[in-house]
């Protein structure tokens, strides 16, 4: 060890060598079931009878029993018992809708300075806060720009872009007083200042104009005594700046004679340079001097003639080109003046035509006009919009603006995020979101709700025609298809901004709980019901001092850094948090909550973090925090996160924020300063922020909705608009659904046991190590593979004739169903988790049909080989693996709940019985037989098998229940179905290797990136080794050997930071076959002799 003391002295240092290994302890059981009573889909430990009784209720129908029984036979063991109620419902079930769904939470910008100071003349928002300043100061004089850049059209000899002088069209100036009609004067664009200065006097409000600059670089304006009222004093038309000028495009004419000389005659090109159509006559024996200079001559300008050959003559052929001051127009030959001496033979007559590209009309000249505006006070100093946000009336006005007309989102640097509308979302548009083909709108801050998919697509429709589109900020789709119901069950998302995260202020993030009921649910949009909170068995708040556990502390805390400071004002805190009836009180009603999933993430698509670890920068964008969210997809409108650039400014600091709208208000506090402390991350934010939110509360929230949804604009009309509310509240994440109490439909069980299965996935959280199915698969069957409006009935008749086939044959619905309930099973164990095992009872019809009808009763025509061995056979033939056993019998015992004998699956007693072995033995004995094998409180089976029925059964590794007189009710067999013959064909191999396995996964993860050297892989070797020394002493193996060295580990491994542990082991076999031999001697036989 490095020494870090730097002078004479001693250094004491502490380094644990003492890593001993962590052995399993105890065994877990999962049991999954229906019940009236208790959460869904959550695995919750129970420990007695009573537990499961308060917790989920007494069992009223036959599946309750099957879920109910299972449980209570594993608990006359020493296993830890896990239950999890699966949710009633058609199809996935209650927990789970048929559509998708989302909340989408509207986002009421503030726009940045910059962008309000970039607005142009005439913009009603810029007319206002204009106004609003110009009011309160001394603004004498008015400044407005000209300017104008011209671009030639393709084909001008300029070239494409060109600038020209304009020197013809007009421009027309409009403006005047705000309660006068609107005047305007056109204006030549070859007009002197003079006649500039003129023409803008004549309208009403602008005087004592002052005109600086010329035609070609733009005008400068200054007038004074402006009108206040409206800022319109001189705009340009748009529609009225295009403007013509004569443009020459290059221009070839060519002809040909033939095989003539033409002697005599002429021939015409009609042409115009802007001054009108002029006519030049050439003579067909003229040269290329000849035919320029008279094209000189006629008109302004240069034109130059080459010939096409060596003979300079025009019976050759000529190019002919002219410049910018002459085009043809419509190049034609006038043939009248024909040779004198009359054609000659193949004479051909010439011809004029253009060859370059270019128009055939007039081309133009388009001007561009733009209009820049300031205004400056009596001593010359230009004002600005610095001051907006730090003044009442003029956050006012933006305020109002926003709500009524919205602004873009890339223009604004605050993004308020209001109460989330709830949407179910069709399976085709749900893809659109999947793949981003959503036009999210760059206008928000004016729709506030959406009760649809339709308004979100297309808009909200309003009272006098037209739709209102926008005002998408976040998005969270509900991936799960997750569900609340009218008992406020279900799951809940919550999303704090880090103005709360300050340890000294109240854990207030979240005040209410917002859900449906039966009338609010078919409105959608906002319309939710609070959750009562006498209904809640926690707090949604409390204060910095209170009792802990609320769900704001909860969220303040999911971070696991602190991002309490302005470098995190774009990152957002999102929690989903499960509503389920409360185990812990004996009132019912009450509800308790847990978390299932919580995520931090940057609205900044570009935000960046370094791990702890350390390492490059990774992406901290929130979409890509959440990728693997498993209940919830976040999508953020690109207006905010992208479009409008990186939040990050040259210093990495934060140059935008993101806020949930507070509840909070001042009047509620002592003080000014004690209302920013709770409302605003710090006295800074406070300073930005505290006029514009105080602004949207009194002009937004704080406003009374009028009927029917109306809102009043300005103007005095109205318009269809959903109030804007505060974002501090948990909100429903999923369709509503009818928690209906007599459904009973057990609906589609193996979608239902995949979630079951993914919440119990978790190694680390639950070390499972035996799977009851508890008799789902019967359930299933019974149910035609859990059909609507089918409910289970174990007293009716179910048909398995198919199942009676004497030979093998295409699965039928029975099997079918079954195997796929079985499949689910065993893919948990084996796939998943690989480390536990699963009981697969078998179907109940194959032993007891109707209430108490046993199939193989005397007299009843039914025998084994076709009524039990087939049916086996068929349900178990295709599944092959060391993680399932299955138990051929069913079991009747005492239901206290109906006071009378009842069928149920043999699962929970094979649990108990493994567990007992665990506990009394070890997992790699045998859990069968006189000694372990044990049934008890069963108190009558199916069928007695016999020995040969026993046979048969094992053969295809189904394991017998039998009654031995005077023994009881044992099991006797202790196979697993895989069908290859080795040593993981028993269960107690396949259990001690499960044993073992866990075993070293908790023990040698503690080497994980220790130097991979020959110090190591021995530390690895001696922590390891007794492990399976303790399993052979306890007669689980015959030996075993650890290599964890050079053999396994040579440089080539070690490069790939790889090292690698093989463990070999001789497993102990059961002895499940004792064959006893009797030989009968001579009396003076030497037994030595026949022993050796």
């Amino acid at each position: 060890m490095a020494r870090t003391i730097q002078s004479p002295g001693v250094e004491i240092k502490e380094v644990d060598l003492s890593l001993r290994p962590e052995l399993p302890i105890g065994t877990t059981v999962l049991i999954p079931g229906f019940s009236q009573n208790g959460p869904t889909e959550e695995l919750i430990q129970v420990t007695s009878v009573s537990d499961f009784e308060q917790i989920y209720g007494k069992p009223t129908t036959p599946v309750e029993r099957y879920f109910y029984h299972t449980i209570r036979s594993s608990l006359n063991s020493t296993a830890n018992v896990y239950a999890c109620r699966m949710s009633y419902g058609a199809n996935s079930g209650g927990t789970v809708a048929n559509e998708y769904s989302a909340l989408v939470y509207p986002v009421f910008p503030r726009p940045t300075i910059k962008s309000l100071e970039l607005l142009p003349i005439g913009h009603p928002l810029k007319d206002s806060l204009v106004n609003y300043f110009a009011a309160k100061t001394s603004i004498t004089q008015e400044i407005h720009t000209i300017t104008w850049t011209t671009t030639a059209d393709v084909g001008h000899p300029s070239g494409v872009g060109a600038v020209l002088v304009p020197s013809q069209g007009t421009m027309t100036f409009r403006g005047g007083l705000k309660t006068n009609v609107q005047e305007s004067t056109a204006i030549p664009f070859d007009a002197s200042p003079g006649q500039v200065k003129l023409g803008i006097e004549s309208i009403t409000g602008v005087d004592n104009v002052n005109i600086v600059g010329d035609l070609a670089n733009g005008w400068t304006i200054t007038y004074t005594q402006p009108n206040y009222l409206d800022l319109q004093n001189l705009t340009v038309g748009t529609n009225t700046v295009k403007h013509v000028v004569p443009a020459v495009p290059r221009v070839n004419t060519e002809w040909s004679i033939g095989n003539s000389v033409l002697s005599g005659g002429s021939f015409d090109i009609l042409a115009d340079d802007g001054t009108g159509a002029k006519t030049i006559t050439i003579a067909y024996d003229a040269d290329s001097n000849a035919i320029a200079t008279a094209l000189t001559t006629v008109f302004t300008g240069t034109a130059t003639a080459t010939s096409k050959t060596a003979t300079d003559h025009v019976s050759a052929g000529m190019d002919l080109e002219f410049d910018s001051a002459i085009f043809v127009t419509g190049p034609a030959a006038d043939n009248t003046n024909v040779d004198p001496d009359g054609p000659a033979a193949g004479q051909v007559l010439p011809t004029v035509a253009q060859t370059a590209a270019g128009s055939t009309g007039s081309p133009s000249v388009t001007t561009d006009t733009s209009v820049t505006f300031s205004w400056v006070d009596a001593a010359g100093n230009p004002y600005d919009f610095s001051t907006v946000y730090l003044e009442t009336g003029s956050s006012e006005i933006v305020v109002n603006y926003v709500a009524v007309n919205g602004y873009k989102l890339t223009d604004s640097d605050t993004y308020f995020l209001g109460e989330p509308s709830n949407i179910q979302i069709p399976l085709a548009k749900y893809i659109q979101f999947q793949e981003n083909r959503i036009d999210y709108g760059d206008v928000a801050g004016h729709v506030t709700e959406w009760k649809s998919y339709d308004e979100l697509e297309y808009g909200i429709p309003q009272p006098g025609g037209g739709r209102k589109k926008g005002g998408m900020g976040l998005i969270m789709l509900n991936t799960q298809k997750l569900t609340i119901n009218e008992k406020f069950e279900g799951y809940y998302l919550g999303i704090a901004d880090n103005t709360n995260l300050n340890p000294a202020t109240d854990f207030d993030g979240f005040l209410k709980m917002k859900g449906f009921n039966k009338i609010t649910a078919p409105r959608r949009g906002t319309n939710y019901t609070d959750v009562p909170d006498v209904r809640l068995n926690f707090a949604l708040s409390a204060s910095a001092t209170g009792m802990g556990g609320s769900i704001s502390e909860v969220m303040e805390n999911v971070s696991p850094f602190d991002l309490n400071n302005q470098q995190f004002s774009d990152v957002l805190s999102i929690g989903v948090f499960k509503i389920r009836p409360s185990t812990m009180n004996p009132d019912i009603t009450k509800l308790d909550y847990v978390l299932t999933e919580a995520h931090i993430g940057s609205c900044n698509f570009y935000g960046q973090q370094y791990l702890q670890e350390g390492g490059e920068a990774t992406s901290f964008y929130v979409e890509d925090e959440t990728s693997e969210a498993k209940s919830f997809r976040v999508i953020v409108n690109p207006n905010i996160s992208k479009n409008g650039g990186d939040w990050y400014d040259e210093k990495k600091e934060v140059t935008k924020k993101v806020r949930i709208i507070t509840n909070k208000r001042e009047t509620r506090y002592a003080s000014k300063q004690d209302y920013i402390d709770n409302a605003f991350l710090d006295d800074v934010e406070g300073a930005d922020l505290y006029e514009y939110v105080g602004a949207l509360q009194r002009k937004v929230l704080d406003v009374p909705q009028l009927p029917g949804n109306v809102r009043l604009l300005p103007s005095g009309a109205t318009e269809l608009m959903h109030k804007l509310l505060h974002g501090e509240n948990m909100y429903a994440h999923g369709a509503f659904t009818v928690a209906d109490g007599t459904s009973r439909e057990t609906g589609n069980i193996p979608a239902k046991l995949d979630r079951i299965f993914e919440v119990a996935e978790n190694l680390d959280l639950y070390p499972l190590d035996i799977v009851c199915e508890a008799g789902l698969g019967t359930v299933y069957v019974g149910t035609k593979g859990g059909g609507a409006g089918q409910r289970f009935d174990d007293e009716k008749y179910h048909d398995i004739d198919q199942l009676y086939k004497t030979q093998i044959q295409q699965a039928d619905d029975n099997t079918l169903h079954y195997r796929t309930v079985a499949n689910r099973f065993t893919n948990f164990c084996q796939t998943l988790r690989k480390d536990c095992i699963a009981v697969l009872d078998n179907l109940r019809y194959i032993y007891v049909q109707g209430k108490d009808v046993t199939v193989l009763q005397e007299n009843s025509g039914r025998y084994f080989s076709k009524h039990i061995y087939w049916p086996l056979r068929h349900l178990f033939g295709s599944i092959n693996s060391s993680y399932a056993c299955t138990y051929g019998n069913w079991c009747k015992v005492a239901d206290p709940a109906s006071n009378r004998q009842v069928w149920v699956p043999p699962s929970g007693f094979i649990a108990a019985a493994m567990a007992n072995t665990d506990s009394n033995f070890q997992p790699w004995w045998a859990p069968a037989g006189f000694t372990r094998g044990i049934l008890n409180n069963v108190n009558d089976v199916a069928w007695m098998p016999k020995q040969k029925h026993r046979d048969q059964m094992y053969k295809i590794g189904v394991n017998p229940i039998a009654m031995f007189p005077n023994d009881g009710f044992v099991i006797f067999g202790q196979k697993t179905l895989q069908s290859k013959p080795s040593a993981f064909d028993r269960i107690n191999v396949r259990r001690m290797f499960l044993y073992a396995q866990r075993a070293v996964r908790q023990t040698i993860k503690y080497f994980v990136f220790e130097p991979n050297t020959l110090f190591t892989r021995q530390q690895v070797i001696n922590v390891l080794t007794p492990i399976f020394e303790r399993i052979k002493q306890t007669q689980g193996l015959y030996d075993y050997m650890i290599v964890c060295d050079d053999r396994n580990n040579p440089p080539d491994v070690i490069d790939q930071n790889e090292m690698v542990v093989d463990i070999y082991l001789k497993p102990v076999r059961s002895a499940e076959f004792i064959l006893c031999n009797f030989y009968a001697t001579r009396t003076s036989q030497d037994f030595s002799e026949l022993i050796a």
